[in-house]
Parts: C-alpha cells; structure tokens; sequence
C-alpha cells in the first residue's frame, strides 16, 4: 500500500524528474522511511504530468 500524502507525492514528482540525478529527502523515524521507499511506486511515464 502506497501512502498518499503530500509529502510522498512531492517525492514522487522529483523522483520522476529528468533533471534530478538524486533526491535526499530528511526523515525522523522509520514511518517516514517505508513512506519514502513506497514514493518510487508512483513513479510513472504514463503519468499526464510526467516529464517526457
């Protein structure tokens, strides 16, 4: 299960940035770190907003 809030949303969208060769975001405890890790599942090309 994804978690849909803001944040991982936000991640997703630089994740899936051409532009970005890296993203380092902060984290305080393990929530925020499985919530992170499940951005990469939003990634998507076929997305309308995606960067071609």
């Amino acid at each position: 299960m994804v978690p849909a809030g803001l944040p991982v949303w936000a991640l997703a969208w630089v994740l899936q940035h051409p532009a970005a060769t890296a993203v380092i975001p902060g984290v305080k405890s393990v929530a925020h770190v499985e919530a992170n890790a499940c951005a990469a599942e939003l990634v998507s090309k076929d997305h309308p907003q995606a960067f071609p």
